[in-house]
């Protein structure tokens, strides 16, 4: 179980025990992100953080209490007042699909800089041409055949109107960066949303050295965090909890064959008293590392028993009904969407902790409950 813990959550840790001020955690956070090396190495771990998302959101809630010497070194990251991090400038090549520009480098001097590799000879980087061809499965899955509304536009950021994906080395598997500052309607929604914003994203450069092969790693990354500018274009305040467990449920109906999502089903099998929505910051205490990604297990046992996986798009379509920057109502959402069901979160909730016991027995079992 040890070995699921990534560097972000034993910073977290540290903090609660008061062991580092708000200020290191801050900065040990980003280290984590863009220069793992400089965590000292008591808080460092070999694996890195499933998602940056979060810890961005981090830096964001706590700028106002950091000092000013803090501040200037995060603004040496690229984050600007109040805790925004600018687009990554610098990438010195592009590649456009359909929906998507892939900026990257080629230099050799440059961190950043992707293989050169070009075996089909066809002018691109054969690790651009797989991160174009992923993100087309993606989005055709997520959008045209899942249902879900296309994230919103971001005008011309970035270059012209494509969705922008950054390719760059990054301590975490990647993050998707909400731009706030423009949040209101998504005009792709035929909704009215108020906290709907354009965002973008950042993968790593290279994805060897994982416990599955580069192009898997790569597949479920773009899943997970693709999943974050949907979920931006209906609500970008949802509460992380729900965006991370949602985010892990749907690598897996992206890409079923991949399981890399199974090592963190431990929390939640092995300590069932723990909350779903817990997570492993310091605002509502340490619980058990990374139990967030964990939870994704509700959302398939939603997405199996509970009117299939258009139940799951459907809590997203009520969470545009709230405003989640005025509280949580991630289980308000929640319930709603079991009431199309025409049943309850007390129902589902009690079935579900039985399914979780059973695993393999009709008419709880799961798909694959032989291998949870």
């Amino acid at each position: 179980e040890q070995r699921q813990v990534s560097t972000p959550s034993l910073v977290e840790q540290a903090y609660v025990k008061g062991e580092i001020s708000i200020d290191q955690r801050v900065l040990y956070h980003t280290y984590a992100i863009f220069e793992p090396v400089k965590v000292p190495e008591q808080y460092r771990s070999p694996f890195p953080e499933k998602c940056g998302t979060w810890i961005l959101d981090e830096i964001l809630r706590n700028w106002e209490k950091l000092t000013p010497e803090t501040k200037h070194i995060l603004e040496t990251y690229g984050f600007r007042p109040p805790g925004i991090l600018q687009r990554p400038t610098g990438l010195d090549s592009s590649r456009s699909t359909i929906h998507f520009k892939i900026h990257y480098s080629v230099d050799p001097g440059d961190s950043n800089a992707i293989s050169p590799i070009d075996a089909n000879g066809n002018g691109t980087p054969d690790y651009v041409d797989d991160v174009m061809n992923v993100l087309e499965i993606v989005w055709q899955t997520e959008v045209n055949v899942m249902g879900y509304v296309a994230p919103p536009p971001d005008g011309n950021s970035g270059g012209d109107s494509l969705y922008d994906v950054y390719l760059m080395k990054i301590g975490s598997l990647g993050f998707t960066y909400p731009e706030t500052s423009t949040a209101g309607d998504n005009p792709n929604s035929p909704r009215v949303e108020t906290n709907a914003c354009p965002s973008y994203m950042v993968i790593r450069n290279t994805y060897t050295g994982f416990p599955v092969t580069e192009l898997h790693a790569l597949q479920i990354t773009v899943a997970h965090e693709f999943y974050h500018t949907i979920q931006n274009g209906y609500d970008a305040w949802e509460k992380r909890w729900l965006k991370e467990a949602t985010a892990m449920w749907c690598e897996d109906e992206v890409f079923d064959d991949v399981n890399y999502n199974y090592q963190y089903l431990s929390p939640g099998f092995a300590y069932p008293s723990i909350p779903l929505d817990a997570d492993n910051t310091a605002d509502v205490g340490i619980t058990y590392p990374d139990h967030w990604y964990g939870s994704w297990i509700f959302f398939r046992y939603i997405s199996e028993h509970i009117g299939g996986r258009n139940t799951v798009r459907g809590i997203w379509e009520e969470s545009a009904n709230y405003n989640s920057r005025n509280g949580d109502f991630s289980f308000n959402a929640i319930e709603d969407a079991f009431r199309r069901q025409n049943t309850t979160f007390e129902a589902v909730f009690r079935d579900f902790t039985v399914a979780n016991l059973m695993r393999t027995i009709p008419p709880y079992a799961y798909e694959e409950g032989a291998q949870y």
